[in-house]
């Protein structure tokens, strides 16, 4: 597996253990979603949206000449959407992005480091029937090619 699929089946892994049973405060990880739209199946919210962007690669210093060595930074966010079925959802919109926060960095993942790059919430989508808080990170891992 390339270093890059690894790192996100890695971080899907990780956000799969947000339950309560497992000390989280909510039941995010129950349902994780790839690159998907919000306007798409709304009968399966909640859901955790893990949305890939950008790589950058950037040349390994010091690789020996024979291989190719590159550090790559993969931007990428996770979403939790959810049906807005509260008076006031920011406090579990809160909650989620402390628990995804707490997923992803609290024990190492196999790459150099990762960093929260910001976080926000959001109560508009369509009209208010829709809530959803959104953490963005970057993350740094070496990709090798002889």
């Amino acid at each position: 597996m390339f270093p890059r699929s690894a790192l996100i089946e890695a971080i899907q892994n990780r956000l799969k253990q947000i339950t309560i049973a497992n000390g989280f405060y909510t039941n995010a990880g129950q349902r994780i979603e790839r690159q998907r739209h919000m306007d798409s199946e709304p009968d399966s919210f909640p859901c955790l949206n893990l949305v890939t962007n950008d790589t950058e690669y950037i040349p390994a210093p010091n690789a020996p000449p024979a291989m190719q060595a590159y550090i790559a930074k993969l931007a990428f966010d996770v979403e939790y959407m959810t049906r807005n079925r509260e008076f006031d959802p920011m406090p579990h919109l809160d909650q989620a992005v402390e628990d995804i926060k707490r997923a992803l960095l609290t024990e190492p993942l196999p790459c150099k480091r990762i960093r929260v790059v910001s976080s926000a919430t959001d109560d508009r989508e369509h009209g208010g029937q829709f809530v959803a808080a959104i953490v963005s990170f970057e993350i740094e891992f070496t990709e090798k090619y002889c």
